[in-house]
């Protein structure tokens, strides 16, 4: 960092660190919006067709993916019955 030796260089310098921090902003709002758009669904999709993979591919990779939620959604539905009927009997 320069010595500053009057009030022109510390405008000066002033006026460069608004503008740096005005760039900086623009960046970060910039990758918010690239973020937020990436982690949209149709962004994923668009991401998996844009790959090159065949139509049958795509399917089976939507098909993989449809039956890893299901999976996940029938655990937690077959845990919660699981942990009530244990409440419950220990309630006993």
């Amino acid at each position: 960092m320069k010595e500053i030796k009057n009030i022109s260089q510390l405008r000066r310098e002033k006026k460069r660190l608004q503008q740096q921090q005005y760039r900086l902003e623009q960046d970060i709002s910039s990758n918010w919006q690239a973020l937020k758009h990436s982690l949209k669904p149709s962004a994923a999709l668009a991401g998996i067709i844009g790959q090159g993979k065949s139509p049958d591919t795509l399917a089976e990779s939507i098909i993989s993916k449809a039956l890893h939620i299901g999976a996940g959604v029938l655990a937690k539905k077959i845990s919660d019955k699981a942990a009530a009927f244990i409440r419950a009997y220990c309630s006993k």
